[in-house]
């Protein structure tokens, strides 16, 4: 007995027998594999495959059956398809095509980079992948695709224990994982750590609209909130924007004398749709900062009549707003009325602070895209 096999009643062992007779099967597969890499030059086509699960493009049929209002023509590079899929029906998010590689015997990531980079169809690119077999081709493919839009990836196999289940799935190394890291920071990429962060960064690069600066101010009707979100964003290395003597007169000119006074600012709890509006034009005056938007339902004023007003101010300022409706049914049409719009929503401020630390890293990242190395002497080149 050498390992364990799960099964949807019990666990059941394998034996040395089950295991010869699994590689007496797979054997015929690597032989195929190797004699289609060795067909002769003069065959142009290329294939995606083994292991080839999905390669569909322009699902239009796809998104009507998703209900999919607002495609935002984005591409995921990805084995978990129909994880994603059903994500982008309750986000509204639509994607252009869907690549499934497998382990990548002919087509792999630097060849559909290079392919989806210069795709007008496709606004952003998602990835999941275990391994780089063709390095050069790779970073070169990565650099050009991120000059002209977001690259997101997930790279498995960090752990030693996540590289050897990698192995094991696709049969490649999983490398240096601090080496391709310091890769993708080079390239000008954006990588996450979860699915979840994936989903997160994708429906952000998506929406949001570039910026320049990297603070942030919080403007909510609930300090409680506000605190979370302040504790989120100093302990996840983000910083707090000041807020200036001309943005504190406009705010103490029509918010009440218990308002907060400073960063984050807390409109008070029964404030009306009015001083929402008010705050957001006065907090828009710095152009270096984002604004986190928190909302909290109350009895006094509607959600949605809320974001029926702010609207106008969330979808044209040419800043980036983030935007956190609290709660679920109460906010519930607020929150459809500006996913709607385009700004990015969020349920929690911990999930919206994590989003704007994905638009500061990958500025980062594209800042560092456009740098040149240092150029060294001729003695530091002989040393």
């Amino acid at each position: 007995m050498s390992a364990f096999a799960f099964s949807s009643m019990r666990v059941l062992p394998v034996t040395d027998f089950t295991i010869r007779l699994v590689r007496k099967f797979l054997q015929p597969l690597a032989l195929l594999r190797q004699a289609y890499l060795s067909r002769p030059p003069m065959a142009s086509y290329r294939s995606i495959k083994p292991q080839q699960r999905h390669c569909l493009r322009k699902i239009s049929v796809f998104l009507w059956w998703y209900k999919v209002r607002r495609p935002m023509a984005i591409t995921v590079v990805l084995a978990l398809t129909t994880a994603l899929l059903d994500w982008a029906r309750s986000h509204q998010i639509g994607f252009s095509h869907f690549v499934s590689l497998g382990d990548s015997a002919d087509v792999d990531f630097g060849d559909v980079l290079d392919y989806l980079g210069s795709d007008p169809g496709t606004r952003a690119i998602l990835m999941y992948l275990e391994s780089v077999q063709s390095a050069r081709k790779f970073m070169s493919a990565a650099r050009a695709a991120a000059r002209n839009k977001p690259v997101l990836l997930v790279k498995a196999g960090r752990a030693p224990a996540g590289a050897k289940a990698a192995a094991s799935h696709t049969g490649a190394l999983a490398g240096s994982d601090s080496v391709f890291d310091a890769a993708v920071r080079r390239a000008g990429m954006l990588r996450v750590a979860t699915l979840t962060d994936l989903f997160a960064a994708a429906e952000t690069l998506a929406r949001a609209r570039p910026f320049a600066g990297e603070r942030l101010m919080v403007m909510t009707n609930g300090g409680g909130a506000a605190v979370l979100a302040a504790d989120a964003l100093t302990l996840g290395g983000g910083t707090l924007a000041e807020l200036s003597p001309d943005t504190l007169r406009r705010l103490g000119e029509f918010l009440p004398p218990t308002w907060s006074q400073a960063n984050p600012v807390d409109i008070i709890g029964d404030a009306p749709a009015a001083r929402y509006v008010a705050a957001l034009e006065a907090l828009a005056q710095d152009p270096a900062s984002t604004v986190l938007f928190i909302h909290a339902p109350t009895a006094i004023v509607p959600s949605d009549q809320i974001a029926q007003a702010v609207l106008p101010q969330l979808s044209t300022s040419p800043r980036r707003v983030l935007g956190s409706w609290l709660g679920d049914k109460a906010v519930a049409h607020a929150r459809q009325l500006c996913r709607a719009a385009g700004v990015p929503d969020y349920n929690t401020p911990e999930e919206a602070v994590r989003a704007f630390s994905f638009l500061r890293t990958y500025r980062r990242h594209q800042t560092e895209l456009l740098q040149t190395p240092p150029a060294r002497d001729a003695a530091a080149a002989l040393d």
